[in-house]
């Protein structure tokens, strides 16, 4: 039964803002003489809290690290390391981690001038754009776990992506 019950706060600012939307066009296409909703203001959205049951806890997070670097030093290392670190500092969603290609990374721009900060600009979640900051640490993992793909491709265990430019792959991505 839809509406059973009260609204969520995004239920109630998605309503407000599409009836602000339609009173606005009225107001300006002239069907109406004045916009009805035009001081009206929403409530303050209530604090978000972050779940922490959704994290890994401080002893799963020692396990991830004890088991990274127990691993022999490699290709699968050094993806594992690159995927921990995007994670870790860039705030992504898995989706996103999956989707992101090395054409979406660009030299960050503070103020009218360009840095030595790289960051990615992707559409996330709404089909919202987004740029995210690279942590230099995280740029340099990943770069290795690039340079062991194309190492790869040449040895011919990888021949099938040969054909690809740099901008088309993903960050992570396959190893065999």
């Amino acid at each position: 039964r839809p509406l059973r019950g009260p609204l969520k706060d995004v239920s109630i600012q998605q309503t407000m803002s599409a009836i602000s939307r339609m009173f606005r066009d009225w107001h300006s296409s002239g069907y109406l003489m004045a916009n009805a909703v035009a001081g009206v203001r929403g409530a303050r959205r209530k604090e978000m809290k972050l779940d922490v049951m959704r994290s890994f806890s401080d002893q799963a997070l020692r396990a991830i690290r004890e088991t990274l670097y127990q691993m022999p030093d490699g290709p699968s290392r050094r993806r594992l390391r690159a995927a921990i670190l995007l994670l870790q500092t860039a705030g992504l969603r898995r989706a996103e981690v999956t989707s992101v290609t090395w054409g979406q990374m660009e030299k960050a721009r503070l103020g009218n001038h360009e840095s030595d900060v790289w960051a990615i600009r992707f559409s996330g979640k709404g089909n919202r754009e987004r740029v995210v900051p690279i942590n230099p640490v995280t740029f340099e993992a990943l770069e290795a776990h690039y340079k062991d793909r194309l190492d790869l491709i040449e040895s011919g265990d990888l021949s099938r992506y040969a054909h690809l430019e740099k901008e088309a792959f993903p960050l992570l991505g396959i190893l065999d």
